[in-house]
């Protein structure tokens, strides 16, 4: 941390202290008019806006000028004098002064806007956003060094539109995490909204993963050297821009380069940190299933209420029916259950399903009691023990036949001691998912080899391929790089 995190901020002062409810009426009416671009305003107008409001009925114009004064020496305001027009001596003397609020107050408005917004600002989930930023990054391998503004024109484009994608992400979950099925009180309504939103997420994901995948591809296929040339051009346009503060080149560049690395972490992620995108692929697969879940739960709740006020209607009408009390005993006899009741425990073996077969019919359980005594312990039956000597080689030598299979199946698809994954054929589901797991092995290690679990070494031979291939499965095919496995020759 450099010396400016730690410094108090004055420009905030006027938010917490006595006097708050004046100063903030005064910064944000000159905010006001500086958004409709009228930059300089008089102190006369300034004191007869706040006197339109009952608070200010006591204020005088010298509490003004203090305020505004106050304000100045905090860094809020800037002032000039009007030193024309001046017909008496007094007028003179009261310094007629016009103000405008700093770049930094101006700042402080718009995040108090924004927080005041907080509660009815929306956000969204757009998959054009990530159409953009796919297209963006495919510019690279086209783009021209010689426009510098082009570039910067393009890098521009492209932070804003990952900032705007991360942050309308992450506050639209939040959003979605904390929503209660009770919120909605209209069934039909919530049913609606549940259909509506699972429909945009899963739109929302399937452009995700689409372009999640170009934009991983595209990311492997550029060319270093050409990338950081285009940065230095970025950077060196950025810095020649003109501005009233100079602004430190080595944090300009850091931030630079730190905002592009972010970027690509968000879409491959790292070696021990997997990509944003999966994370919100999750997510998302998560909220629709908490929706729909909602959405059970409150339209089960409705039919459970529906029949059970028909049953009730039945049960009174059944009741309204006995011709007297005695019916109306056997009657609730039926529906509610005998009032007092006793229960006698049998075999569960039966010898007969008859549903009219008495309890006297069945033979009687034998029940062993034991000592209620709990430091009292049952004595135990000795047993002898039990060679399995042969039961356990004959299990080894089973499973070392089935390794030993396993292993000359994975052997035929290994030609030359290369792994091609680009020219394997159709796969079976497990025999695919040991590939993968032997080319997630090697890559955990800083050296990229790794040794199977049959004690072969081997190695990935081309980290960054800018070929890609699809790996094809019983189950399904896989879009991924054109990886190579080479494997020590075997002994």
């Amino acid at each position: 941390m450099n010396e400016k995190v730690k410094k108090s901020v004055i420009e905030t002062k006027y938010l917490n202290v006595e006097n708050t409810p004046r100063y903030r009426a005064i910064v944000r009416f000159l905010y006001i008019q500086f958004e409709q671009l009228k930059y300089w305003v008089q102190s006369d107008d300034i004191y007869e806006e706040l006197k339109k409001d009952n608070y200010f009925n006591d204020y005088t114009r010298e509490q003004c000028s203090q305020d505004l004064e106050t304000l100045c020496n905090w860094g809020n305001l800037k002032s000039i004098q009007d030193t024309k027009n001046f017909k008496t001596i007094e007028e003179y003397m009261n310094k007629k002064f016009r103000y405008q609020p700093t770049e930094q107050t101006i700042i402080i408005e718009r995040m108090l806007i924004k927080l005041e917004n907080m509660e009815i600002e929306t956000f969204s989930l757009e998959p054009t956003l990530i159409e953009k930023i796919a297209n963006s990054i495919k510019e690279i391998n086209f783009m021209s060094l010689e426009e510098i503004d082009k570039n910067f024109s393009w890098w521009d484009t492209l932070h804003q539109n990952f900032i705007t994608l991360n942050q309308n992400y992450r506050d639209y979950t939040k959003e979605l995490e904390n929503i209660k099925a009770k919120n909605l009180l209209d069934i039909t309504e919530f049913l609606i909204f549940k259909s509506s939103l699972t429909e945009y997420l899963r739109k929302f994901i399937k452009s995700l993963q689409k372009n999640s995948l170009l934009i991983e591809s595209y990311l492997h296929s550029l060319d270093d050297e050409k990338v950081h040339k285009l940065f230095e051009n970025i950077i060196s346009y950025g810095l020649a821009i003109p501005r009233t503060k100079k602004i430190n080149e080595t944090l300009y560049r850091e931030n630079i380069f730190n905002s592009w690395e972010n970027i690509k972490e968000w879409f491959i992620g790292t070696r021990t940190k997997e990509a944003e995108t999966i994370k919100i692929s999750n997510l998302t697969t998560e909220i629709i299933r908490k929706i729909t879940n909602y959405a059970f739960k409150i339209s089960q709740t409705s039919n459970i209420s529906q029949n059970r006020q028909s049953e009730y209607l039945k049960i009174a009408t059944l009741f309204y029916r006995c011709e007297d009390i005695n019916n109306a005993h056997k009657l609730s006899s039926c529906v509610f259950g005998i009032p007092t009741t006793f229960k006698l425990k049998f075999s569960l073996e039966r010898k007969t399903d008859d549903i009219n077969s008495s309890v006297f019919d069945e033979k009687p359980a034998i029940i062993k009691l034991t000592s209620k005594n709990k430091v009292r312990k049952e004595r135990q039956n000795r047993t002898n023990i039990i060679d399995n000597t042969e039961l356990k080689l004959e299990t080894q030598k089973k499973l070392l036949k089935e390794i030993e299979k396993e292993k000359e199946i994975l052997d035929s698809y290994i030609i030359d001691n290369k792994l091609i994954f680009s020219q394997l054929p159709v796969l079976d589901k497990n025999i695919r998912d040991k590939f993968l797991n032997w080319l997630f092995k090697a890559f955990e290690n800083i050296n990229y080899k790794y040794t199977t679990e049959y004690g072969r070494n081997y190695r990935v031979e081309n980290i960054n391929p800018k070929e890609n291939c699809v790996l094809r499965a019983e189950d399904g095919d896989m879009f991924m790089p054109s990886f190579v496995l080479i494997f020590d020759i075997e002994k």
